[in-house]
């Protein structure tokens, strides 16, 4: 398995929602326009196969999606818009059955008080997580 996980799920997310991958991107020091956005990240993929062939003909990630905004409103604007692009979509990874993406709350909304911006602002986020679940077509 060669594909990006994080990139395959990331396209699927609406063009005018700001994503990175792996990690955030802000701005140094951290600006007002580096937000909203997603981060996804995760784990990587872990080979599951029961057969003695040298073909992996399973593997399973976890996919986390980390949404930062610098007000509820914002926050509850990003994280609807993402839920509803993932929500039952199946990621198209070249050889393999991909099940549907159930994108669940991993961690509430929180203050991000590691980050501090223009006025004292501190942004908020929250964190979902979806099992990817692949098998060989």
């Amino acid at each position: 398995m060669t594909e990006n996980i994080f990139a395959v799920v990331a396209e699927l997310i609406p063009s005018n929602i700001t994503v990175h991958e792996g990690q955030s991107r802000l701005s140094t020091p951290p600006v007002l326009t580096d937000y909203p956005h997603v981060t996804v990240w995760g784990t990587l993929p872990n080979d599951q196969s029961e057969n003695l062939a040298d073909q992996p003909s399973r593997f399973q990630a976890t996919i986390r999606l980390t949404y930062a905004a610098t007000s509820g409103s914002s926050l509850f604007w990003i994280v609807t818009r993402v839920r509803e692009a993932l929500e039952g979509a199946q990621p198209q990874i070249d050889g393999y059955y991909i099940e549907r993406l159930k994108p669940r709350s991993l961690m509430p909304l929180q203050r991000d008080a590691e980050v501090t911006l223009q006025g004292g602002l501190n942004p908020l986020f929250a964190i979902d997580e979806t099992p990817l679940i692949a098998q060989r077509a």
